[in-house]
């Protein structure tokens, strides 16, 4: 389960898992169910969860198709569904890529019990708003 699955994860985590997979005599391939917070912008699902990756230096470009995505849900949307994912027996990762203001901390670095969506999430952990609050979820 990988938490803000953008362009850095894809050109990064999802690239390597798929290069492992790519290398594995397993039949157990790992894949990734991206979890998104705000929009469907990095939902594959209509592309059969795959994507190019372009490299480019200055004497060389390369494309690969990444196959490493299994699924994808929008917080607000699919929290019920994520959460199953996330507490599976088979999900052997919990991973995030997000900004600072994803992990929801107040100015001395602890957790800002004065935001909303933090609230909404300690009353309300089966239905979680934030990265944290997923995590708390899951586990």
């Amino acid at each position: 389960l990988h938490i803000g699955p953008g362009n850095f994860h894809k050109c990064h985590q999802s690239f390597y898992t798929d290069l492992a997979n790519e290398k594995s005599s397993s039949p157990d391939n790992w894949g990734i169910f991206g979890v998104g917070f705000r929009s469907r912008n990095n939902d594959l699902t209509d592309q059969d969860n795959l994507y190019t990756l372009v490299q480019a230096s200055k004497s060389d470009t390369s494309a690969r198709i990444v196959q490493s995505f299994v699924g994808f849900g929008l917080l607000k949307e699919d929290a019920e569904k994520i959460i199953e994912v996330g507490a599976k027996e088979s999900t052997r990762i919990l991973s995030m890529t997000v900004t600072e203001k994803g992990y929801s901390q107040n100015a001395e670095g602890g957790l800002d019990l004065e935001n909303d969506d933090v609230k909404h999430d300690i009353e309300r952990q089966d239905e979680p708003r934030t990265a944290m609050g997923l995590v708390v979820a899951v586990l």
